[in-house]
């Protein structure tokens, strides 16, 4: 009985708190303007469970900003409401215990007009929002291994994609700008902070879709937009020291150095980073493109002076050298078919020296002054050797030869700029004026030799040995003017004109000695190879456009007209050229938002393609007899009209992200190399104009989690379509490239014991060819990698790296397969892991390769290159964590 009595009262009880679990509430409150003092109708109120994130109910405010939940389930929850043109708030909701009713009162937003100062932030934030062009990820969601840097956190966020060499790209458009704290970081190399900066520094990490024109004024495009990257640090980071130092050494000689020291104030911040290796930057030992020796100390320095000033300065060495040997086999099409073969071997030494500086003047509330500034310094040698070989369809050999080739070159960059904005009529008028120079010096001094072969139909052969040294002179210089008019001309509406011009001065003087076989110098001026060009461009243009701003939508459309004269002079022959012609290119750019978290943007692009200075100099350049290049006085300006649509989705609390884009673009009066051979088999390309090009893509990129937030799967496919015109012996044609891909990344995390991301792909593309012998041609790549780690006992982790790469339709000896095993052993020790002992594996199994293919308007090309295979490693770390010192009281 006793027993029947105890299961009884354990029921009871046991029914009696599940009940109690099970206790249904109501919930509601009301959404305030904190600057109106007035309901906000319409507000998007979520409501997200507490403890996972998910989402349980959505609703909206009624025109009085009130808002209800009925009959939820009496657990912990957090409210975000958001409302257009608002920032917004989350508000933490305590499980209720007393009452069945629970009314949260009055929650006040505040306008986005607001400093971020004035804004208070309620309860805990979600790992993602969504605040109009800018995603926001909350770093304590993503956890990473302890002294991780911030790309391993980077590849934890969905729809980012980090390449082999750093490079970080989002929806396939490569990040170029990082800002620290909202602060620009001058360099346009993100993997600096990316692979540097430790983790767990970072509090949020945004992405940010901006106008290009509000980071540089000057940018003649203004519909041009790009992707930001903003870190914000930890508040319990600012004013502490940061950073690591470590030291690698290991077989064949290979050493690793880097070093990074930072240091992060309210209104300074300080960054300093060093990095010495031969193992091709550390962080890309396995891979391809040669085998390179740097060094790349580099420091950046941001102060707020005063209120009103801000200085932001970075200093950059780079000191370096590359070995490239490469094995090339090209298909050619130049009305028949021959077959190209060369053995080419370069050595790149370089050192150089830049200074960036950026001074930014608040003069009063209407008015601000940037002055920014460049100057760089360079010195390099360039020592190239080749064996060429020409085959006829028949295989018969039509041409051979070798060249040995060096250059010295020293090159001096000096720039200056100064922006100005003022806004004035009661703040409906803002006027800015960009003026700007820049000049670039080039010396060159280069030795040309080659022996070349040439087989004659009459079964002779005929030598050609080239035996010269060049002096070279150039400089170029770019003076540039802009001034933009806004007039807001009724409620979020502005009507935007602006007048520019650039100048670009191009002198260029070559002079060509041939070797004297007698006094054995080169003292034999070569007239034919020696010029004096100057080349002018001055492009004026002007536009007119209209940008809307509405609560769900925007909308900006402009026309710009453009006129540029191009001027080609010859001093010594008193002889020249002049072209000019106007080009008129609309651009427009539409935004719609379904909600916070879904919206569909379409762009009309419009731009000019001037050409280059090499383009238009009539000069010979014979450094490789085989294939001789010449310039072209007559060439026009090109253009190119395009339109892109693309739709986003975001779920901040499924961690469930959407995107896909299309494109289009039309390409006239591209400028393209014309190709002409003549009886010895010997090519010679020109630059010319030609219409016809175009090309059309879609890309798609989907990102959720598997249960939980510690498992992700990112999805990538794409599918493109490229027609490229040619030339060749006064015939026009074109090559079609259809080419589509599959991508797929896992990645799972467990506690902090395990960590494993597995990627893989597969690329396929096929070229046709029109009025030519070149066969349609399909070539397959695909690859997979497996990246893991795992806590072993005593404090030991071990992590492994595994690829595997296949590159299928090749030519013989190109189609290939390769896999590149790396494994590593480690242990940290010292108080709070300062100090970190590794032991590195590289290409275990010695197959590492480096094999591509690119295909030309008449060429179809496989290329091999020499890369880093099997060798070993030894690092110490030691890692910089300050603590902030208890206040102590008096």
């Amino acid at each position: 009985m006793k027993h029947w009595l105890f299961l009884f009262v354990t029921a009871f009880l046991g029914l009696s708190a599940l009940a109690q679990v099970d206790t249904k509430i109501e919930l509601k409150g009301q959404v305030y303007s904190m600057q109106g003092r007035e309901g906000l109708p319409g507000a998007s109120v979520s409501l997200f469970l507490s403890k996972d994130s998910s989402l349980i109910y959505r609703t909206y405010s009624d025109k009085n900003g009130l808002f209800k939940f009925d009959s939820i389930r009496n657990l912990e929850y957090y409210l975000l409401l958001s409302y257009m043109g608002y920032n917004p708030v989350f508000y933490q909701i305590r499980r209720s215990f007393r009452s069945s009713v629970v009314n949260l009162g009055i929650i006040t937003l505040a306008s986005k007009q607001v400093t971020l100062a004035e804004v208070r932030i309620i309860g805990n934030t979600p790992p993602i929002r969504v605040i109009k062009d800018t995603i926001e990820f909350n770093a304590k969601y993503y956890k990473v291994r302890e002294n991780s840097v911030v790309e391993d956190l980077l590849r934890r966020l969905p729809g980012i994609h980090i390449e082999p060499d750093g490079t970080i790209k989002m929806n396939g458009e490569t990040i170029k700008t990082i800002l620290i704290d909202g602060r620009p970081f001058l360099s346009d190399d993100p993997s600096l902070v990316s692979r540097n900066l430790q983790a767990d520094l970072i509090d949020k990490i945004q992405l940010i879709d901006r106008r290009v024109k509000e980071r540089d004024p000057s940018v003649l495009d203004d519909m041009q937009t790009e992707k930001v990257l903003n870190i914000s640090i930890k508040k319990d980071r600012i004013g502490l020291w940061s950073g690591s130092f470590m030291i690698g050494y290991g077989s064949n000689n290979r050493f690793a150095v880097k070093s990074s020291v930072n240091r992060f104030e309210a209104n300074e911040q300080l960054v300093f980073m060093a990095d010495g290796d031969n193992v091709n930057g550390f962080q890309n030992i396995a891979n391809g493109g040669g085998i390179l020796r740097k060094w790349t100390p580099n420091f950046n320095y941001t102060k707020d002076i005063s209120r009103r000033v801000t200085l932001n300065v970075r200093y950059e060495i780079e000191d370096s050298r590359r070995s490239n040997m490469q094995s090339i086999d090209r298909e050619n099409n130049i009305g028949a078919t021959y077959y190209y073969n060369q053995e080419w071997n370069q050595r790149l030494d370089n050192i150089s020296h830049a200074i960036s500086t950026r001074l930014t003047y608040k003069i009063d509330s209407m008015s601000s002054l940037i002055y920014s500034s460049y100057f760089a310094y360079g010195r390099s040698l360039e020592k190239t050797t080749s064996d060429n070989f020409i085959y006829g369809d028949q295989n018969q050999l039509l041409d051979s030869g070798m060249l040995d080739n060096k250059d010295k070159r020293d090159a001096f960059s000096l720039s200056n700029g100064v922006s100005f904005e003022r806004r004035f009529g009661g703040n409906r008028q803002k006027l800015n004026v960009e003026f700007s120079y820049s000049d670039t010096k080039r010396v060159e001094n280069g030795f040309n030799f080659s022996n070349t072969l040439y087989a004659q139909v009459n079964g002779e052969n005929r030598w050609d040995t080239i035996n010269q040294f060049n002096r070279i002179n150039s400089k170029y210089g770019l003076l540039q003017f802009m001034i933009t008019h806004t007039l807001t001309i009724f409620s979020n509406s502005s009507l935007i004109t602006s007048y520019g011009m650039l100048r670009y001065n191009n002198p260029f003087q070559r002079t060509t000695f041939n070797y004297n076989q007698l006094s054995h110098n080169y003292d034999i001026l070569n007239d034919s190879l020696t010029s004096s060009i100057r080349s002018y461009i001055v492009n004026q243009f002007g536009s007119v456009g209209l940008q809307m701003n509405r609560r769900y939508f925007d909308l900006s459309f402009s026309f710009m007209v453009m006129v540029p004269r191009l001027y080609v002079k010859n001093p010594s022959l008193n002889d020249g050229s002049h072209l000019s012609s106007i080009t008129v290119l609309p651009r427009g750019y539409f935004s719609y938002s379904f909600s916070d978290s879904k919206r569909i943007k379409v762009f009309l692009t419009g731009n000019q393609i001037l050409p280059t200075v090499d383009q238009l100099q009539p000069i010979t350049d014979n450094s490789n007899p085989l294939f001789v290049k010449v310039g072209n006085t007559n060439l026009k300006p090109g253009r190119t009209h395009g339109v892109t649509l693309s739709y986003n989705s975001i779920d901040p609390l499924k961690m469930r992200y959407f995107n896909v884009v299309f494109n289009g673009r039309v390409i006239r009066n591209q400028i393209i190399n014309g190709i002409w051979l003549d009886s010895l088999k010997k090519q010679t390309s020109m630059p010319i104009n030609i219409d016809g090009a175009y090309e059309l893509g879609v890309n798609v990129d989907n990102s959720f989690p598997l249960k939980r937030i510690e498992t992700a799967i990112n999805v990538s496919s794409f599918l493109s379509f490229r027609r490229d015109m040619n030339f060749v012996n006064e015939v026009k044609g074109n090559n079609n490239i259809m080419s589509i891909g599959q991508s797929i990344a896992f990645s799972y995390r467990y506690k902090q014991i395990l960590s494993v991301f597995i990627t893989g792909s597969i690329n396929y593309y096929r070229a046709s060819y029109s009025n030519q012998q070149l066969d349609a041609t399909d070539y397959l790549n695909s690859s997979f990698s497996f990246d893991g780690n795992v806590d072993l006992p005593f404090g030991f982790v071990a992590g492994s790296n595994l690829s595997y790469i296949i590159n299928a339709g090749s030519k013989t000896g190109f189609d290939t397969h390769s896999i590149s095993l790396n494994a590593y052993v480690s242990r940290a020790f010292l108080n709070n892991k300062k100090a970190l002992i590794k032991l590195q594996a590289f290409d275990l199994l010695n197959q590492n390769l480096s094999v591509s293919r690119s295909i030309g308007p008449n060429y179809i090309e496989d290329m091999r290159t020499n890369v880093l295979q099997r060798y070993f490693l030894i690092g110490f770390t030691y890692f910089i964590k300050q603590k902030k010192e208890a206040n102590s009281s008096n």
